[in-house]
């Protein structure tokens, strides 16, 4: 069956790599007046501030989330393996004396 698609694709593929462009060959505009300009700049810069905003909402709603279902909130009693999940970095999770 495998074989089968993969051939298909394959004929598929060389069909459609020898029908030419509508109208002939495009052309686009020349080097020197392809620019991304200051606005594409502030338009990323834009996007990753709201990207790390939408990651600190996170972060704060899953904060949230976990203490409401410490607190019993969702009415069901935690598990015994919830500790884990508090255990602050680089402390071990033994409680070993």
């Amino acid at each position: 069956m495998i074989a089968l698609v993969n051939d298909l694709a394959t004929v598929a593929w060389h069909v459609l790599a020898d029908v030419p462009a509508p109208g002939g060959v495009e052309q686009g505009p020349p080097p020197e007046d392809v620019k991304a300009g200051w606005t594409a700049f502030a338009i990323f810069f834009g996007l990753c501030g709201v990207v790390a905003l939408l990651c600190w909402s996170f972060v704060r709603q899953i904060a949230k989330t976990r203490r409401a279902r410490d607190a019993g909130v969702f009415g069901d009693p935690p598990d015994a393996g919830d500790a884990r999940d508090r255990t602050p970095r680089g402390a071990s999770s033994d409680q070993t004396s």
